[in-house]
């Protein structure tokens, strides 16, 4: 219940600024197309957020150069002959820092519609990007979380302008899934849930309902943790007990309480196959458990394995060295790029930067190629259902190493989405 007050009083604020204020004014033929930022710049959400806010800047500047990258071409054409968008409108972006707090996101976004934004992005996560999704949705603006993953951002947790570029948490459940069923060919699955987030919940959801539809497997056991548990002995206790030992160990939750319940599963002895999502994304956490291996891990795409590198992803990763001076330590990265993508092709789609005439356009996509990968979305799901994953393990040699690309069979149906307390 606390995360509904939380969000009707986000919602609460933003139609007393709106009030306030009064009308906006709209954008003028030739005047920037302000792109706003409600994310979270110097607390924990950084890790997440971050990457993605860089990539923002790096296609802004793009397509004002008339170089935005083009998955449908593998190469780098201009956008238009007067570069920027809708016959040389240029893209601006206005940013606010929410500081990972939910009271000033919702400021964050207030502020960012007041700036003049018609389309904006909020934080990787519903908990924590909801207030200013909210202001958005109150605002008509067109929102977009840059990765968050949990199914309630959308149209059924927020509202109709309400996108995100990311794949649902269940969803990657799913696949998740079906990769261990058909690749690595374990058939006795045992779950971990770090219950402290909405994404992990779904998360483990989608797991456990796609494991037990897969031919011969098996759903042997769950536990639950909090993400600052200092101990998981408990949990470790009774896995020990299950016999025999299962072939894998699903692990739902995130950096640094996910590492934290790993390193203790490993100083337990317990050497199962260990299978997580892409909220353990990067290696920066990986020192923390020594000798990690036998460690899988399933995420948006690759930052690490050069020769496994699409076109785009090499033009993309030559553009961000150079502009940051190192690469970026996940593929969360690739996410916001593909964002300012798929506005530039609903500006051009839709003729008009009129947020409702984006939310059709950006319903209309069906596998566009984007720098993540295939995107779609629909009026009733605003979030991807069945994107490919990139696999990679990590064997003892302490860093990730690329497995291969694998899209599930089945998409997660966003029916299946129930009504929160």
């Amino acid at each position: 219940m606390r995360k509904i007050t939380v969000l009707i009083s986000a919602l609460a604020l933003v139609l007393t600024l709106s009030a306030l204020s009064g009308p906006q004014k709209a954008n003028a033929e030739g005047d920037p197309i302000i792109i706003g930022q409600a994310l979270d710049f110097s607390n924990w959400m950084l890790t997440y957020d971050g990457q993605p806010q860089r990539a923002m800047e790096i296609a802004v500047e793009d397509v004002n150069a008339g170089q935005l990258i083009d998955a449908d071409t593998l190469g780098v054409p201009q956008v238009n002959e007067n570069k920027g968008v809708l016959g040389g409108r240029k893209l601006e972006i206005i940013m606010c820092d929410t500081k990972a707090d939910r009271e000033q996101g919702a400021k964050c976004g207030a502020e960012v519609v007041q700036g003049g934004a018609k389309f904006a992005a909020f934080s990787c996560d519903y908990d924590m990007g909801g207030p200013a999704a909210l202001q958005y949705a109150a605002a008509g603006i067109v929102g977009v979380s840059v990765c968050g993953s949990d199914p309630k951002i959308g149209v059924q947790g927020i509202g109709p302008t309400i996108f995100t570029m990311s794949t649902a948490a269940n969803a990657q459940g799913y696949v998740l899934a079906e990769w261990g069923h058909a690749r690595q060919g374990w058939r006795r699955a045992y779950s971990l849930l770090d219950n402290s987030i909405e994404y992990d919940k779904s998360l483990c959801i989608g797991f456990n309902e796609r494991w037990q539809e897969l031919e011969g497997a098996e759903l042997v056991g769950q536990d639950v943790f909090k993400q600052d548990d200092p101990s998981i002995a408990a949990q470790i206790t009774a896995y020990k007990e299950i016999d025999p030992e299962p072939d894998v160990m699903m692990i739902c939750s995130y950096i640094p309480g996910g590492a934290s319940a790993l390193r203790q599963i490993r100083a337990a002895g317990i050497e199962t196959p260990v299978l997580t999502s892409e909220s353990f994304a990067g290696q920066f956490w990986m020192d923390s458990v020594p000798g990690l291996e036998n460690y899988y891990h399933g995420t948006h795409g690759n930052v690490f394995s050069p020769e496994n590198f699409t076109p785009q992803e090499k033009v993309f990763l030559e553009r961000y060295e150079a502009k940051y001076g190192e690469m970026p330590p996940s593929s969360h990265v690739y996410l916001g790029y593909s964002m300012v993508q798929a506005y530039v092709k609903a500006l051009e789609q839709a003729g008009t930067d009129d947020p409702m005439s984006i939310v059709g356009a950006m319903e209309t996509f069906t596998d566009v190629p984007l720098l993540i990968g295939a995107t779609t979305w629909t009026a009733d799901t605003h979030i991807q259902n069945r994107r490919p994953f990139t696999f990679f393990e990590v064997q003892g040699k302490g860093h990730l190493e690329f497995i291969e690309k694998f899209r599930a069979e089945k998409a997660w149906d966003i029916s299946k989405l129930k009504a929160w307390d």
